[in-house]
């Protein structure tokens, strides 16, 4: 859905080249490499497989796996996110 969303945001900027636009955006999101490759993470529950290229743990991927997060509902707004970001930056220079 966000994708859908996103290509119709983009499209309705270049007017007439809109098809070429959503072609272009469907190509690159295809065209992204899925990750076959697994690491083995633990915890109280015991192993469980992450996709290598993810940077969160076991209890994480147990909640992706349990739960319906992550959709368009629930994600935060944009500057809100990029706030937390210079927050934490902020917070590794300190220490």
């Amino acid at each position: 859905m966000a994708f859908y969303r996103a290509s119709k945001r983009h499209a309705s900027r270049f007017g007439s080249t809109a098809p070429a636009v959503l072609s272009a955006l469907l190509r690159s999101a295809l065209a992204r490499p899925i990750s076959t490759a697994f690491r083995e993470e633990r915890d109280t529950f015991g192993p469980i497989l992450v996709p290598i290229d993810k940077l969160w743990g076991a209890q994480t991927q147990r909640s992706l796996q349990n739960f319906d997060i992550g959709g368009e509902r629930e994600r935060m707004p944009e500057p809100i996110i990029r706030a937390f970001g210079i927050i934490k930056k902020c917070a590794a220079k300190v220490i």
